[in-house]
């Protein structure tokens, strides 16, 4: 009787995935059933196996013949690097850190391993061409992954100080709004001697040996790769390393899609950084117009130190990536304490309190101030904010004496991603200040010698006549000798 294959059905989590909080990831949902994240991944490598059944392959090009439609995966590299970017939560196999993202297969190295410059130009500038079909304005791309390396230096302008054409392909394409992630390689040496690791513009990844897919060092050393065994939760041995390193993700012993169908293990840089490209897929579905530079510090802000540090080769400790608390953009609430301010013609600085509340969405707010008008000066203490938390923000308005009387609206706006939430703060000169309106912090004092006030309160009655009810006195009325109170 002839023997039968027999294969896994069900699906597991590589402890890589678990390792960076891939499980409770928002974002990525991870829950047996195949909703796909709504990103473009480009993986720069030798190819993606179009036709295993875990991942999401929609096109790619080839750089390394002459043939550009010939981009399957000869070698196994870039489909392993696929299956840890977007490996399908389809309940079987495995599943990535973006499950279900469209996958685009840049091929720039040949069966070998090994390319050549012009072929790394010829992919990057391929990716940085391909625009969006619902925006042209934005690229087609959400992240671009580059398990690469070759011998170079970063000379801090784009290659035109050392003639590099590699790194004046890679500011083309971060520039056009992609953000690309770089292994650091694995010379156990400073990343700094490889590019593109060594480039500024790229988010570098080191390599975090783990064994159970959890923090804490309890996994135990029964990793084996690269000569010898790892402790869990510590810098691996091949690693390198240094200041230009942004990143540190696993890249023990990860277990991924491989060609023909099937599953296997790998270790190097090269399985690290495909853990932070699935963390931006992640981030920028719907952020689309997040910049590379805001992805970047939105990953360091969310990363954690919950390694051993301590084994990191250099004084430079990465944070090691966290994508736990990755979620869809929501809105942010904003409100202002006092509602309104109220000034006499005193003038003075008053101090508003502004609450930013956002609990359940990571983003980058910009806040700013418009509407102040001429003479007035309205001031943030903060106009970056980055978390999660409530924030409060002092905006401090000052006004000087005698203003003309009126109610001025300041505005203060929050914005992000092309997104912005507002509070209307009422500035009311001329009127007592209501009960909940902020004593002034300063205030210059009030010179009368020369004014008759009596005289001055009922100069627009005398022309009246007098009757047996009187008439009441009423100032008059400033004229705002300002020549445009428009908002600004």
């Amino acid at each position: 009787m002839p023997d039968e294959p027999i294969a896994l059905t069900s699906q597991s989590m590589p402890t890589g995935v678990a390792r960076i909080g891939g499980r409770t990831a928002p974002a990525a949902r991870i829950d047996g059933v195949d909703d796909r994240v709504d990103a473009d991944v480009a993986v720069v490598d030798t190819g993606i196996d179009a036709s295993h059944p875990d991942l999401n392959v929609v096109g790619g090009i080839n750089c390394s013949t002459s043939d550009p439609t010939a981009w399957l995966d000869a070698n196994g590299h870039g489909t392993h690097v696929a299956g840890t970017i977007a490996a399908k939560d389809n309940t079987i196999g495995v599943v990535g850190v973006a499950p279900g993202a469209r996958l685009w297969a840049v091929r720039i190295l040949a069966a070998d391993g090994t390319g050549l410059l012009s072929w790394y130009i010829c992919g990057l500038d391929w990716i940085a061409a391909q625009r969006d079909p619902s925006d042209a304005s934005r690229p087609l791309f959400e992240a671009v992954n580059m398990s690469v390396a070759k011998w170079g230096a970063d000379d801090g302008a784009c290659g035109a100080a050392n003639a590099d054409l590699l790194h004046a392909a890679i500011c083309r394409l971060v520039e056009s709004g992609v953000t690309v992630v770089a292994a650091a390689a694995n010379d156990s040496g400073p990343a700094s001697e490889r590019v593109p690791a060594a480039y500024d513009e790229v988010i570098t990844v080191s390599a975090l040996a783990d064994t159970d897919g959890k923090p804490g060092g309890l996994g135990g050393d029964r990793c084996w790769s690269w000569g010898g065994y790892d402790v869990d939760d510590t810098f691996a041995d091949f690693s390198n390393y240094g200041p230009d390193v942004d990143l540190i993700a696993p890249g023990k012993c990860i277990w991924s899609t491989k060609p023909d169908n099937t599953y296997g293990w790998s270790s190097g840089t090269s399985m690290a950084a495909p853990h932070v490209t699935g963390a931006i897929a992640l981030y920028k579905a719907s952020r689309p117009g997040a910049t590379p530079a805001e992805v970047k510090r939105a990953l360091l802000y969310l990363g954690t130190t919950s390694w051993a540090t301590a084994t990191d080769p250099d004084s430079t400790h990465e944070r090691a990536l966290d994508v736990s608390r990755i979620g869809p953009m929501g809105s942010v609430a904003m409100s202002a304490s006092p509602a309104t301010v109220g000034v006499t013609d005193a003038g003075g600085s008053f101090p508003v309190t502004l609450t930013l509340s956002r609990a359940t969405v990571l983003e980058e707010l910009t806040l700013s101030v418009t509407g102040i008008p001429a003479g007035v000066t309205a001031g943030l203490d903060r106009t970056k904010l980055f978390g999660f938390e409530a924030t409060q923000v002092t905006l401090t308005v000052a006004v000087p004496e005698d203003f003309p009387a009126g109610t001025y609206p300041l505005t203060v706006n929050a914005s992000w991603h092309g997104t912005r939430a507002t509070v209307i703060v009422p500035l009311v000169v001329g009127l007592p200040p209501s009960a909940d309106s902020p004593a002034p912090t300063a205030m210059r004092p009030r010179w009368r010698s020369r004014r008759r006030p009596t005289r001055r309160a009922c100069r627009s009655c005398t022309s009246r006549p007098v009757s047996a009810t009187p008439t009441p006195c009423r100032a008059p009325r400033r004229r705002d000798s300002r020549a445009d109170r428009s908002c600004s």
